[in-house]
């Protein structure tokens, strides 16, 4: 029985603590809207293959007409003005000091931890463990709970399935570190930098493009497909629009994809007048070795897609805690049509 739908939680919503990583002396930089693909591709090589992972992209200017917004190392902050000015990039300073803005924005009690996360899980399926059942379906590298809730029931039709928290050890490093942490914590020979892309790391095109060797960069791939037991546990079981891995590639079923992504899209957006849009992934910037992909070109899925939620002030991922509930509300609207839709064709 193939699944209906599946959605990857990773919702990195996260606290400050003293032990944290400072990120005092941060800057982060606002370019204007980029009128060329050109400008576009230097700029995402300059802040992606840094040698010091200097820079990190809070959004990703991915096509002609949109705007980049990049955070900067202290010390960092010339060297990026001047690469943007060379590029004829025009660009301004819109937060001084990133940590000021995490200290003024420490809502700890707000924001949910893992085993919160799992508990909650648990109290969904009360009452209903006829058609819902909360399973473990394997182990992080640190040793935490992999929990997916399951909800079946019997007659024609594919069961949901909802995996929350794939990136355990990196969630909750994020809570105890390092803020702005996406990789796994898995331990790299020969570097001292730790963690992989889990979204890099699957077996469908790994490798070919939009990845860097550094094991300290964000968009390290790992050595193999597959070498992140997060990514490994979840082969079976995920919820961007493939094909990411190069500019062109599509799915048989792309024009099904994209009406079905614009009426979610529509849904989502009515909600409180965001402003989502539907693109195929790698129109943003080619990343192969994603899980989208993998679900669609290897699984076979027919409904595959990434949402990127909300990002907070300056455009980095940072969402404040007021706007957890409308983009949970919004979101789940943009879910709904989906999931409506995978029903329908679930009975063909």
């Amino acid at each position: 029985m193939k699944l209906k739908i599946l959605i990857l939680g990773i919702f990195a919503l996260v606290c400050v603590s003293e032990q944290r990583k400072s990120y005092n002396g941060y800057q982060v930089v606002r370019t204007e809207n980029i009128d060329s693909q050109n400008k576009i591709i230097e700029l995402i090589k300059f802040v992606e293959h840094d040698k010091d992972n200097s820079y990190d992209f809070g959004v990703n200017p991915r096509i002609v007409g949109n705007h980049a917004t990049i955070m900067a190392a202290p010390g960092t902050i010339s060297k990026l003005l001047d690469f943007l000015k060379e590029q004829d990039i025009s660009a301004e300073v819109i937060m001084k000091d990133v940590g000021d803005m995490l200290k003024k924005e420490n809502n700890n009690n707000k924001l949910f931890r893992l085993n919160d996360i799992y508990t909650f899980l648990h109290q969904v399926r009360k009452g209903k463990e006829d058609f819902v059942s909360v399973v473990k379906y394997g182990t992080s590298y640190e040793g935490r709970d992999l929990n997916l809730i399951k909800i079946e029931k019997a007659g024609p039709g594919a069961p949901n399935i909802f995996i929350e928290g794939a990136n355990p050890d990196g969630y909750e490093f994020t809570r105890n570190d390092t803020r702005f942490w996406r990789k796994t914590r898995s331990y790299i020979p020969n570097s001292h930098c730790r963690g992989v892309d889990p979204n890099r790391n699957w077996g469908f095109h790994w490798h070919e493009s939009g990845v860097s060797d550094d094991p300290c960069s964000s968009i390290y791939p790992g050595s193999r497909p597959f070498s992140e037991i997060e990514v490994e546990s979840i082969r079976k079981y995920l919820f961007l629009y493939p094909y990411g891995y190069a500019v062109g590639a599509f799915t048989d079923n792309h024009a099904e994809l994209e009406e079905l992504g614009q009426q979610a899209a529509s849904a989502l957006n009515a909600v409180h007048g965001s402003k989502f849009g539907v693109i195929n992934a790698a129109a943003f910037w080619p990343g192969a070795g994603a899980a989208d992909d993998w679900y669609a070109g290897v699984l076979g899925s027919r409904f595959v897609y990434t949402i990127e939620l909300r990002k907070g002030e300056g455009n980095i991922f940072d969402l404040p805690t007021e706007e957890i509930t409308p983009s949970g509300e919004e979101l789940w609207e943009g879910i709904k049509v989906m999931l409506n839709k995978a029903h329908e064709v679930s009975l063909e």
